[in-house]
């Protein structure tokens, strides 16, 4: 082959590039039906991430709570002694700020408080979750109450036992009580709502997983026995 002839060959014979590139390309639909399908994935799975993301968030602000709450109730004990044996004034009606400035204030930290009317007070924490304080005092055999915890501050703006188990967790606070009903946390401070419960995590689960607003309360004490983890078949969309 001559120098003229490898040149027209090169020139004439060479592989269209744009063709090459029409016969790899995707057409519109394609593009569209392949969209399409991924639209319908992330629609199907998102929900479930969704979920599983603020059961993961839901289950650290509880354990992170119940630590520090009681961490704060512990380090007051060096000012004002044992806490089974604290008392507030009967002639101040308005026990949950007293108790708050006195008991809490210097060892746990709050970003602001809120006085939601004579017997309940908010605390709003750092990372987005809040308490609702709602303490009684008549003795020192009956002064407690419960503080109801929400990993998102928004879902306190009162108590509501529609959004128990769901948006907003109960503790109980009833150190002293001499009643029956309070002998799974007579001696400690702030615990999970555990009235008269067996420490059976079948037990518990009957009572957490039925369909009874009120009995959405023990669903705190058995996230507790799961290890601060919300069981997987976990009723209750948060």
């Amino acid at each position: 082959m001559n120098k003229n002839e490898l040149i027209f060959n090169n020139r004439y014979n060479k592989p269209n590039a744009a063709q090459n590139y029409r016969k790899i390309a995707f057409t519109l639909a394609e593009v569209l039906i392949t969209l399409g399908i991924i639209g319908v994935v992330v629609a199907m799975t998102m929900p479930t991430l969704i979920q599983n993301h603020k059961k993961q968030v839901a289950s650290t602000r509880l354990k992170k709570f119940y630590a520090t709450i009681n961490s704060a109730i512990k380090a007051a004990e060096v000012d004002y002694g044992d806490f089974q044996y604290w008392t507030l004034d009967n002639n101040v009606q308005d026990w949950n700020t007293q108790y708050y400035e006195k008991y809490l204030k210097n060892n746990l930290r709050v970003l602001k408080t809120k006085k939601l009317n004579d017997s309940k007070m908010l605390l709003y924490f750092p990372d987005g979750s809040a308490t609702i304080m709602n303490l009684y005092h008549g003795s020192i055999e009956h002064f407690g109450g419960h503080f109801y915890f929400c990993p998102e501050a928004k879902n306190c703006n009162d108590v509501d036992s529609s959004l128990f188990g769901r948006k907003q967790f109960v503790f109980q606070y009833f150190p002293s009580s001499i009643s029956a009903e309070f002998d799974t946390t007579r001696g400690k401070a702030v615990e999970p709502y555990s009235l008269y419960m067996q420490h059976n995590i079948a037990y518990v689960k009957n009572f957490c997983y039925s369909k009874n607003n009120e009995n959405a309360k023990f669903c705190t004490f058995l996230i507790e026995m799961n290890g601060w983890k919300i069981p997987k078949d976990y009723p209750h969309r948060l």
